[in-house]
């Protein structure tokens, strides 16, 4: 692989802008030059508010600063973590020719990352996660050929992972986690013959996992869980030999497990649930006593799996018994079908009188194949808003032809707003479910309470509500209700409840309203939405405005 080529801006003048204390020129244990760039990291992240700044500016001996390491006459250390630093990274960092470690984690830095870092040649590690960093990864970091560690994670990246990453031959830990990334995975990195652990995980990944990725032979940890990853798990990433833990779940990876897995002798933990995953699991995990041991060291649930003809450890079972859909029992080690619906979310219109909701089947075609279905009531009831539904659908030998469920909508002249019902389809064997979509029914009635915003607010310990409305005809008040799963959106109710015992009383159009969520747990997302009631009781739901906020 070709290096790039680039053009670098190489800062030589630079104005002091110490206070008076410090005098770079005056400075004798390191450059004049390696002074005037700590002074300007100083005044580029805020340095009068870090955390701790003892000595930066206020003496001729920027080696004794905190956080500041020197050694035969340069800087060899900055060690500025969990610092309070806030600002851009200045390019003149570049300068500091003799640096090792660069360490700016855990700080309040936005901006991009400066190319000019690739010039620091010296340089073994690069600490810059947990910030508010944005732009994409510079290819030219590549340059940084004595790097062991490159940390990038939590930030606001974008853009793609660099294919020249791979020219770092001496790199062990690469974390890339939790930003934005996007595109695919470069097989390149199986170049990076040194590397230990590799977290990409909690991006925008997709495409397929790159088989070359068997060719790190050091790897000991490979995390790519939730991304948009799809295709098959590749049987080579059995070659892992020194692998401990492999973790690929929520990402939409199908197919069977790889009986190849099983060679991973050293393997704690394998993570793959929340896939589209299908077959059955390969009774070679058994062999794997690492994985056998381990209290959580497998997880398989939310796929379409079928349990091998085999005895399963007591940790084993609380993940596959227990939580897996089991669909099919009596079949092939190849059979891989599956039958679910081409979308999690139908809309129709209240006035259409029926809708029709198509269910696909895919993968092996080898035998016949049922489904049970049948309609469960959201928001929308059956026998008001649309005909309760239930049946049996089947296919043949060979046949993968779409079939559809026919169900009659109401139009019962009530304005309800928007409501929602639920279609599941269940194994006739085993009655364990394979799919379930919501149908979300468009009222189509004058509506007597319209919102122009309804927006939730994270607070500490708390969440504010607050919306305006345009017009509120006949409006007697509001109720406010919350869930903790955004599952509402789809028809799960089971976590809903109404904050509000009174109502809020009605103020006419064009009124703003609020309500503080109080003691609330910290971290955990709260979705919220409006009930209005007009005079006579008739409540309205406005389901399709659902907001939610994070408690701080």
């Amino acid at each position: 692989m070709k290096k790039p080529y680039f053009g670098l801006l190489i800062l030589c003048l630079m104005s002091p802008l110490a206070q008076a204390a410090t005098d770079c020129a005056a400075v004798t244990e390191i450059p004049s030059t390696e002074c005037e760039v700590l002074v300007t990291l100083y005044n580029s992240t805020d340095g009068a508010n870090w955390k701790d700044h003892s000595g930066w500016l206020e003496t001729n001996t920027p080696c004794s600063w905190d956080k500041v390491t020197c050694s035969a006459g340069h800087v060899s250390e900055l060690k500025l973590y969990y610092n309070q630093l806030s600002g851009t990274i200045p390019p003149e960092l570049s300068l500091l020719s003799h640096l090792t470690v660069l360490s700016l984690s855990r700080n309040e830095l936005s901006g991009t990352i400066p190319p000019e870092l690739s010039l620091l040649s010296h340089l073994t590690v690069l600490y810059l996660s947990r910030n508010e960093l944005t732009g994409t990864i510079p290819p030219e970091l590549s340059l940084l050929s004595n790097l062991t560690g490159l940390y990038l994670s939590r930030n606001e990246l974008t853009g793609t992972i660099p294919a020249e990453l791979a020219q770092l031959s001496n790199l062990t830990v690469l974390y890339l986690y939790s930003n934005q990334l996007s595109g695919t995975i470069p097989p390149e990195l199986a170049q990076l013959s040194n590397l230990t652990e590799l977290y990409l995980y909690d991006n925008q990944l997709s495409g397929t996992i790159p088989p070359e990725l068997a060719q790190l032979s050091k790897l000991t940890i490979l995390w790519l869980e939730n991304n948009q990853l799809s295709g098959t798990i590749p049987p080579e990433l059995g070659n892992l030999s020194n692998l401990k833990y492999l973790d690929l779940h929520s990402n939409q990876l199908s197919g069977t497990i790889p009986p190849e897995l099983a060679q991973l002798s050293k393997l704690r933990t394998l993570y793959l649930s929340d896939n589209q995953l299908c077959g059955k699991i390969p009774s070679e995990l058994m062999n794997l006593t690492n994985l056998k041991s381990s209290p959580y060291g497998i997880r398989l649930q939310n796929n379409n799996l079928i349990n091998s003809d085999t005895t399963y450890p007591a940790n084993f079972t609380a993940w596959l018994d227990e939580k897996n859909p089991v669909w099919r029992n009596q079949v092939s080690p190849s059979y891989c079908s599956l039958l679910h619906f081409s979308t999690t979310n139908y809309n129709v219109n209240e006035g259409e009188g029926t809708t029709t909701i198509p269910i696909t089947h895919t993968g092996n075609n080898q035998g016949a194949i049922s489904t049970n279905y049948t309609s469960t009531d959201g928001t929308a009831t059956a026998g008001n808003d649309y005909t309760q539904t239930t049946g049996t659908l089947s296919w043949g030998d060979g046949d993968l032809v779409d079939k559809t469920i026919t169900i009659a909508i109401t139009d019962d002249g009530d304005s309800e707003g928007n409501e929602t019902f639920t279609i599941t389809l269940t194994d006739p064997i085993s009655g364990e479910s394979l799919d379930n979509a919501t149908v979300t029914i468009l009222d189509n009635d004058t509506t007597l309470v319209t919102l122009a915003e309804f927006t939730a607010t994270a607070l500490e310990n708390a969440n504010s509500v607050e919306w305006q409305t345009t017009t509120e005809l006949d409006n007697a008040g509001f109720h406010l209700w919350r869930a903790t799963g955004e599952g509402w959106k789809y028809g799960d109710y089971s976590t809903v409840i109404r904050l509000t015992e009174q109502l809020m009383p009605a103020q006419g159009d064009f009124s703003v309203y609020s309500y503080i969520d109080t003691w609330l747990e910290t971290g955990l997302t709260y979705y919220y939405g409006l009930e209005d009631i007009d005079l006579n009781g008739q409540s309205t739901f406005h389901w399709d405005l659902i907001d939610s906020a994070t408690a701080r």
